[in-house]
């Protein structure tokens, strides 16, 4: 039996063109945000000398033909303490609990005048420091001269509080 000419099933016309307006503005969107973040991500590396876990195992002859450390730089809950080429400077301590950074810049500019060739500075860190007070005397060091930064753990110079 055949079925007459209106009631047979036609094939229904789909539309298959794809929006790709939405896909575009993300990526117009997306590739610019992208190139500008990795160019200030290369500019903000810092070349630093992290200690290593061993405690020892290091060969003694290694260790003396290293040069000690020229300028050492403490900081504590109660401020700062420079270990410099001529001995301990007095400490430079808080001002109203924040740390004087401005007469710590203007004393590392006075080492670095008086030992212009000098570019490494280490420094040592209580493990109650902020990260964010650590990296401001990062900063300062750089300012002043001292691009050769390493951190280090351990004794504090002045012999601390206890």
């Amino acid at each position: 039996m055949a079925f007459p000419a209106s009631k047979r099933a036609h094939p229904r016309k789909v539309d298959t063109e794809l929006n790709l307006t939405p896909i575009m503005n993300v990526f117009v969107i997306l590739v610019p945000f992208l190139l500008l973040t990795a160019v200030f991500a290369q500019t903000a590396v810092l070349n630093l000398s992290l200690p290593t876990g061993d405690e020892g195992g290091e060969d003694e002859a290694a260790q003396q033909e290293e040069p000690p450390p020229k300028l050492m730089i403490s900081i504590t809950d109660t401020g700062f303490l420079i270990g410099a080429i001529g001995g301990v400077l007095p400490e430079i301590e808080k001002v109203d609990d924040d740390y004087d950074f401005e007469l710590l810049k203007k004393k590392l500019a006075e080492i670095k005048e008086q030992h212009p060739t000098q570019a490494s500075a280490v420094i040592v860190s209580e493990p109650e420091i902020l990260y964010d007070n650590i990296i401001q005397l990062m900063d300062a060091c750089i300012i002043t001269g001292f691009e050769d930064i390493s951190l280090a753990r351990g004794v504090v110079l002045g012999g601390g509080g206890a």
